[in-house]
């Protein structure tokens, strides 16, 4: 985001935003830079309510930062800022390129093509009610 001077917005003092992706009830996601090791990131900005609000957001982001799964974006980064005068907090995870939830919606998936990346494929699994799924015993 460039202001009146030609001055990209920063955030942190480290991430410059360059382009808004999108924007939804909780705020906006930016398209950004980490000039600290020069790398493109996504950096979400959210408006909370409430202190509660932020305080569950970082929780939660804390918790998200030590998960690792190929289908889960890294999360880099946290913290609280002011962005557009308003009290904010932010998220920088991982840039993922690729269509927007709203492109495939738009293009129509159907059912099977919609399947989650969990289901049982094993032929003992397949074998039980479709659908259906078991836990070991003992767990």
């Amino acid at each position: 985001m460039t202001g009146a001077e030609g001055v990209r917005e920063v955030i942190d003092d480290r991430y410059e935003l360059e382009e808004l992706l999108g924007r939804g009830g909780f705020g906006e996601v930016w398209r950004a830079r980490d000039a600290r090791v020069g790398r493109r990131v996504a950096v979400k900005i959210g408006y909370p309510e409430t202190v509660e609000a932020a305080r569950r957001f970082e929780r939660e982001a804390s918790l998200a930062g030590n998960l690792a799964h190929p289908d889960i974006a890294t999360i880099h980064d946290f913290g609280r800022t002011e962005h557009d005068g308003r009290d904010a907090v932010f998220l920088v995870m991982e840039l993922l390129r690729g269509r927007s939830l709203a492109e495939v919606l738009d293009a129509g998936v159907s059912a099977r093509g919609c399947r989650p990346r969990w289901t049982p494929s094993c032929s003992t699994c397949r074998r039980r009610t479709p659908g259906s799924v078991r836990r070991p015993r003992g767990r």
